[in-house]
């Protein structure tokens, strides 16, 4: 019975954690739903790329030292999340519009609260000046967002 109950115990554990992890996980529609949100005139998103990490980390076991025992540790899991954004900005000066769609990303209250604070979002591609087939010059771009990392 004990060992019955112990086994409960575990599963009953593991199926709590399994919950917790589907309520707080990372959902593509509400990014999605925030990058309609982001107009800078004569910048278009060409491209997402949403890249998912998942680092784990073992439990460690109680350590007996002299007469204390240490507890252990139990094991986690740690998500980091990076997602590459490159657009096209053909306005009159190409790449005039980058900053102010990187800034009218980070403002919208979606990335507010889901981003790094420190290093939010960061350039980390700027194209020299191309010209289309409709005869307009245009630069690349792309935009790195590191959104907070979730240990659980």
């Amino acid at each position: 019975v004990l060992t019955d109950q112990k086994k409960l115990a575990d599963l009953t554990d593991r199926l709590a954690a399994l919950k917790t992890m589907t309520k707080s996980r990372f959902l593509q529609g509400n990014l999605l739903n925030a990058l309609q949100q982001v107009y800078v005139e004569h910048v278009r998103l060409t491209r997402i790329q949403v890249n998912q990490d998942y680092i784990a980390t073992a439990p460690t076991r109680p350590q007996k030292k002299g007469d204390h025992t240490l507890p252990g540790q139990p094991g986690s899991v740690t998500e980091k999340i990076v997602v590459s954004l490159t657009a096209r900005d053909s306005s009159a000066n190409p790449g005039d519009q980058v900053n102010k769609y990187k800034d009218a990303l980070a403002k919208l209250p979606y990335f507010k609260t889901m981003l790094n604070p420190t290093n939010g979002v960061q350039l980390v591609n700027l194209s020299t000046p191309q010209t289309g087939s409709d005869g307009r010059a245009y630069v690349l771009f792309t935009l790195e967002c590191n959104f907070e990392n979730h240990t659980r």
